[in-house]
């Protein structure tokens, strides 16, 4: 205030005695007057900002030294996340809080990744993970972690004063990164099922895994190509499905139709959600009985696995037989058609056993003529030179039929001929022979018997000189004695 004082003093004393240019002179005053002592400076005001009394440093006490810089306490750093379990890819938010005893010191903090591969950011901006220090402007910071693959990432933290470089205490973090259990399941059955009945069902075996989840799982079956209904433990299964606590569960499927059956299940746990099918086929396999063991072919036999779908059975006889169906007979005993045809609409509900009666055929036999077979044979000297040849005959008959037989006929006879040796003997033995074989003798004399004992399968009818099978009638030549 002194010296703001004497400047302006001055400078009105120097401006002051300059005249304008514009102002009149007095001539009275001399034109370079002679210099004057300045006037005594008036006492200035007291400053009212200032004291009355400055300190002054007393007269026997020497001046204070520069005030030195103390060394500040250790900073602690503290870190806290809220989880430290997260998938790949994903970030974990955390806090670092920096306490210091001292107010206004300034940090910088250090950064080292430890183990893993993850991106570090403090307040949202990435930072160098090799502990490399950089300066902080708070004493709270916001961090996030993102592990870039599974595994464990381990971080170390410290921080450090601006004055006096002093550490902090090194704080750790671990972040687990693993992908989210992933919810799976399975669905078996029997891929067939055949000739069902009405209230047969198909158990459906679920197998659940979905680790770490211990609530309850929430399946929903529905029928997506078929017809049919479920069951659980004896209950129908209704829209909300069933709620269960266990990974291995077994749902019975009841068929309603024939055909492919797919069949899906919703399962539900938590959030996770998840859809397996299985699959099974219905089918109608149809069986004809027949009381005929040979000589016919029924076509048409076989599966069925369209609900609806038109069968045809057909009796075809093979080369030789006389075959006639007297009916097609369901397995309670309904006829179902006449003929050698029959029609069928296959359902989930028709019987797949299906009985064919025949009618009773008629198949005639007689005996052929003699044929005399030569055998010639050499006859020899004493010296054993072979000198000519000699002829003895044997006499065969067989049994012919204007249709083939369907039944083993055995019939009795003395069996009489010539051994084929040099010379020919001859041989006599009472035998049974086939309806179809040959029947020798020497002398061309034939008895042959119809025994019952050789025959038991057959019923005898002597007033036709026939027997009959249950689907044949064979009418014998009179030289055939049925006995």
């Amino acid at each position: 205030m002194r010296h703001l004082f004497l400047f302006l003093l001055t400078a009105a004393f120097v401006f002051g005695c300059t005249p304008s240019p514009d102002e009149p002179v007095d001539p009275n005053v001399p034109e370079n007057p002679a210099p004057q002592e300045p006037a005594p400076e008036e006492p200035e005001a007291p400053d009212p900002e200032e004291p009355d009394n400055p300190e002054q440093p007393a007269p026997d006490e020497p001046p204070p030294d520069k005030p030195s810089i103390e060394k500040p306490s250790e900073p602690v750093l503290v870190a806290r996340f809220d989880a430290t379990e997260c998938a790949p890819n994903e970030t974990v938010a955390g806090l670092l809080v920096i306490s210091q005893k001292e107010a206004g010191i300034g940090h910088a903090l250090a950064t080292t990744l430890l183990t893993g591969a993850a991106r570090i950011a403090i307040d949202g901006v990435l930072v160098p993970t090799r502990g490399e220090w950089i300066v902080v402007q708070s004493d709270t910071l916001h961090v996030s972690v993102t592990p870039d693959e599974e595994g464990e990432v381990r971080i170390g933290f410290q921080v450090r004063t601006q004055v006096g470089e002093v550490c902090s205490n090194r704080c750790e973090a671990v972040v687990t990164a693993e992908f989210p259990p992933e919810l799976t399941a399975e669905a078996e059955c029997e891929a067939q099922l055949v000739n069902p009945h009405s209230d047969e069902t198909v158990p459906v075996h679920l197998t659940i895994d979905y680790p770490k989840y211990a609530g309850e799982y929430t399946i929903r079956p529905s029928v997506i190509q078929g017809k049919g209904t479920f069951l659980y433990q004896g209950e129908a299964v209704g829209e909300d499905g069933i709620a269960t606590e266990e990974e291995r569960v077994t749902i019975e499927y009841r068929p309603a139709a024939l055909g492919e059956q797919l069949l899906a299940f919703d399962i539900q746990a938590g959030e996770a959600a998840k859809q397996v099918c299985a699959y099974v086929e219905v089918a109608k396999r149809l069986t004809v009985k027949c009381a005929a063991s040979n000589g016919i072919t029924i076509t048409g036999e076989g599966e069925y696995a369209t609900e609806g779908e038109c069968a045809i059975l057909e009796l075809r006889n093979d080369p030789g037989y006389n075959f006639e169906a007297s009916g097609w007979y369901d397995a309670a005993g309904n006829r179902l058609s006449t003929g050698n045809r029959c029609e069928l609409v296959v359902t989930y509900e028709t019987a797949p056993d299906i009985v064919l009666e025949l009618k009773k055929r008629r198949v005639r036999l007689t005996l052929t003529s003699s044929y005399r077979k030569p055998y010639n044979y050499p006859v020899a000297n004493a010296s054993g030179r072979i000198t000519g040849w000699k002829t003895v005959y044997d006499y065969r008959r067989n049994l012919q039929s204007d249709y083939r037989l369907s039944d083993e006929i055995r019939l009795y006879y003395e069996k009489y001929r010539w051994t084929l040796t040099v010379p020919p003997t001859e041989q006599k033995a009472w035998t049974v022979e086939s309806a179809t074989g040959y029947f020798w003798r020497i002398d061309d004399d034939f008895t042959i018997y119809l025994r019952r004992s050789d025959n038991p399968q057959l019923r005898f009818d002597p007033t036709e000189h026939a027997a009959e099978s249950e689907t044949t009638r064979y009418i014998f030549p009179n030289e055939i004695e049925i006995q």
